[in-house]
């Protein structure tokens, strides 16, 4: 396969991850991506170290500095494609032992870093290989490959413009179409026809009406429903793709379908306010707990509270780090150590989830960002209105 991205890109990315190695104090790198979970699974570290796209089951990259990666993949992905970025493709019957195999061949094993540890390698082959290898010390090593991904070269913001450009497609078709009497299963077949058309892959698409009762959210996401669309109907469409470079976008609207209340109104003005004032706080220098505290201010100001996490990195995979908001859904240790700072050229997804602190309508908006030396930028071309189709 003739791979998407340039030989400069993969030379640059190359580099980076060398020195990192290096400078970790690194013998080298397993980059483990898998296809397994929902949302298009946790594909992007192997796609970013060998532009190989992984359709189906795991892989490994290993790597070590100043060395081409080599590729392991299950025996069968061996009928599909290849990257034109590396020469050795290696299609294991057993991939703990081709793990192994390739591991062996390094000069030296001292300290191995694993991306991905957490969230995509298979407890038992971690057992398998580590018990291979007693001396070896294995490290989480997510947080040092998501420094280096995390700010984006001038082609890498090319790949996330076009992914922009597939999911506003999606989002003009989507307001072509969307009229009460009209079923969301029927919508969503057309987004993926348009983004398929378009070049884009794994779409993900999602509607959200939702309402709270003193303060607590009952908003759920859905697909692959056959609700049909009412008037009273305030709802969310949600759309997260990648384009044909490998990067995602995400891009969500609120439309009213007749002529809104004035609690629905004034929830879409709270999740612009919020998704404005992330934007302003999104800037080099600052931390994501600065964007955080940002939205939580909004919130506090019109009489509603955060019910989702506010936003994450984007590139390769649709959930990089810094993660936005994260102590909203789930508890974060006291003692974590905070975000790294922003920097320019860094891409985000923000999507405040907001709910009025006494019964009333919820409201969700996303947008995908780049930080820029002056000002950050929103991606996709449709402004944050709320979306009147009648």
């Amino acid at each position: 396969m003739q791979s998407v991205l340039s030989f400069a890109e993969r030379d640059r990315r190359w580099q980076a991850l060398s020195a990192a190695i290096e400078a970790e104090g690194l013998s080298a790198l397993i980059a483990v991506s898998s296809a397994y979970n929902g949302g298009g699974g946790h594909k992007g570290a192997l796609r970013y170290v060998t532009d190989y796209k992984l359709r189906g089951f795991h892989g490994y990259a290993v790597m070590a500095a100043g060395q081409e990666p080599a590729l392991i993949l299950p025996f069968g992905n061996a009928g599909g494609e290849r990257s034109s970025w590396i020469s050795d493709h290696r299609f294991a019957r057993s991939m703990p032992d081709a793990l192994i195999d390739g591991l062996k061949s390094l000069k030296n094993r001292e300290r191995i870093g694993i991306v991905g540890l957490a969230q995509a390698m298979r407890v038992d082959e971690y057992q398998i290989v580590t018990k291979a290898f007693p001396e070896t010390e294995f490290i989480d090593a997510t947080a040092i490959f998501d420094r280096v991904r995390g700010v984006k070269s001038a082609e890498e913001l090319r790949g996330l413009e076009e992914a922009a450009y597939i999911a506003d497609q999606c989002l003009k078709r989507l307001i072509e179409i969307a009229r009460p009497g009209v079923s969301k299963r029927s919508i969503e077949a057309d987004m993926y026809k348009t983004c398929a058309e378009l070049g884009g892959e794994d779409p993900i698409f999602l509607t959200m009406d939702g309402f709270a009762r003193d303060g607590e959210a009952r908003a759920a996401w859905t697909r692959h429903d056959d609700t049909v669309l009412s008037p009273t109907d305030l709802l969310s469409f949600s759309l997260e793709c990648i384009g044909p470079s490998g990067y995602w976008v995400e891009l969500c609207r609120m439309i009213a379908f007749a002529p809104p209340s004035e609690d629905k109104r004034a929830i879409h003005a709270a999740i612009v306010a919020a998704m404005d004032a992330a934007r302003l706080a999104l800037r080099p220098g600052a931390a994501p707990e600065d964007v955080q505290r940002a939205i939580v201010s909004v919130a506090e100001s019109t009489d509603t509270r955060l019910a989702w996490w506010s936003g994450h990195g984007i590139g390769q995979d649709v959930m990089e780090a810094p993660a936005i908001g994260r102590e909203v859904m789930q508890d974060v240790s006291a003692d974590a150590p905070p975000g790294s700072a922003i920097v320019e050229s860094m891409a985000f997804a923000i999507h405040p989830l907001l709910v009025p602190l006494r019964d009333g309508v919820a409201g969700y908006m996303a947008d995908t960002y780049v930080v820029g030396p002056e000002e950050t930028r929103q991606l996709s071309a449709f402004s944050s209105d709320l979306l009147e189709v009648f």
